[in-house]
């Protein structure tokens, strides 16, 4: 979201908003940027509880999140969650044509 932020001069400086600025100037569906504001937040919330369990137990904070840690719903939601990511990636890919970069 940053790099299109920068390209369309956007002021916003958080993810969700920039998301949201984006969807405004119907760069992609209103739905779309909801998804993905779903996603960042469901990441964001999942790697803060890791970190949080790492420091309970004195273990050094870092950004890796054991999918074993996860229950079965948590898992189902992530793996939904990267299909979410991986269509923004392709979006990204294609709006700025880095498939013809090599």
């Amino acid at each position: 979201a940053r790099s299109l932020a920068l390209e369309y001069r956007l002021p916003q400086t958080h993810t969700v908003d920039r998301i949201m600025a984006l969807s405004q100037r119907n760069l992609f569906k209103p739905s779309f940027g909801g998804e993905l504001i779903e996603v960042f937040t469901y990441l964001s919330t999942l790697r803060a509880e890791a970190g949080l369990r790492k420091i309970k137990q004195g273990i050094p904070q870092d950004n890796y999140l054991n999918p074993k840690d996860l229950n079965k719903l948590q898992r189902e939601v992530l793996r939904d969650s990267f299909k979410i990511v991986n269509e923004f990636k392709k979006f990204i890919t294609y709006h700025f044509k880095l498939g013809m970069i090599s």
